[in-house]
């Protein structure tokens, strides 16, 4: 609701500092014309200060509207998200009491890594020929 005020308040400032410039300028700014009513009559200097404060002010708000809205999507995300972290069960409590994904594998101290499963990786049958041709060695040591 308040971010609806804001742009709202964004808006009629826009139109507002449009207006007074686009009927400000055919003076040169001595006059400032709102609407058709002549507000003031600062001169030109001064009338061009007033013009760039109030294009300024329309800029800001705008900034400022659309700052505050993101702001608090962003907020209501976070809280969503919060919320639903708070509803799951702590890590360390699914692992203990057997429930979730964690729970589903053993614990770390108990696995052991696969044996690496390589075209050529014929590592076992060359010890077995290692210590084969020993053998022969020790029995028939011409050989």
């Amino acid at each position: 609701m308040v971010g609806l005020v804001l742009v709202v308040v964004a808006s009629g400032l826009s139109v507002l500092t449009l207006e007074a410039v686009a009927e400000s300028a055919p003076s040169g700014a001595r006059d400032l014309v709102v609407f058709g009513h002549e507000i003031a009559a600062p001169g030109s200097p001064g009338g061009t200060w007033i013009l760039i404060g109030l294009a300024v002010s329309a800029a800001l708000a705008w900034c400022a509207a659309v700052a505050w809205s993101r702001g608090h999507r962003l907020e209501r995300r976070m809280a969503a998200e919060l919320d639903g972290r708070r509803d799951l069960p702590p890590r360390r409590d699914a692992t203990r009491t057997g429930h979730g994904p964690a729970s589903e594998s053993p614990p770390l101290g108990l696995r052991t890594a696969p044996p690496p499963e390589r075209p050529g990786n014929d590592q076992p049958t060359r010890r077995d020929e290692l210590a084969a041709r020993r053998a022969r060695r020790a029995t028939h040591p011409a050989n």
